[in-house]
């Protein structure tokens, strides 16, 4: 089962002709907003290859804009595979993941929230996208990871600012999060709890 699996993610970060191919689909796209889990087995060496081959996205035109997913950071579930054996290895910190993706979003935020890695940045004049991290990362242990979301009253608060000013400057907002901010369909966050962020209700 590791084997098959190594062998569909190292199809997939290293076949070119799959590379291209999505590009060349994708060439009448502006941007691409990333807010999925970025990787499969969460290490530091596969977040790496993950944005060789957004550069390779943003060497065509396109531009690409990234927030954490709820297994990017921080995990204890990070592994490699050599063959048929599975090896824990390093996660990525906060700061080691806005390091690696700071091509794509927080070089070029014209803000950011200091207590997550939330930010704001103009893809155009009038037209904002506004990144929310809600990620619960800070809190997972060595022996567990948190899978749902929740924004912290600061990071909220930052929000509310950011929507604020972009409505008093006639400011369109594209917002983008992991976590959804609203049920996709009735009962689901009594179901599927950790695929709504906490509080949505008040949140949305």
């Amino acid at each position: 089962e590791h084997q098959k699996t190594f062998g569909l993610i190292k199809k997939f970060t290293l076949d070119n002709k799959i590379i291209k191919r999505i590009i060349y689909q994708c060439r009448l796209i502006k941007l691409i907003s990333m807010k999925t889990d970025h990787c499969k087995n969460k290490s530091a060496t596969e977040i790496k290859q993950v944005t060789e081959f957004l550069k390779m996205i943003e060497s065509s035109g396109i531009d690409v804009y990234v927030i954490p997913g709820n297994h990017d950071i921080n995990n204890p579930n990070a592994v490699s595979y050599s063959g048929g054996s599975v090896t824990r290895v390093k996660s990525v910190t906060p700061e080691e993941f806005e390091e690696v993706y700071k091509e794509f979003g927080y070089s070029e935020a014209i803000d950011r929230d200091p207590n997550s890695l939330s930010y704001v940045v103009e893809v155009a004049d009038g037209l904002w996208i506004l990144a929310m991290d809600c990620c619960r990362y800070r809190e997972n242990t060595e022996t567990n990871s948190l899978v749902g979301g929740e924004f912290s009253e600061e990071t909220l608060s930052w929000i509310k600012e950011k929507l604020k000013e972009a409505e008093e400057r006639s400011i369109r907002i594209f917002g983008m999060m992991h976590h959804g901010i609203w049920e996709h369909f009735l009962g689901q966050s009594l179901y599927f709890t950790d695929y709504v962020v906490n509080d949505y209700q008040e949140v949305a």
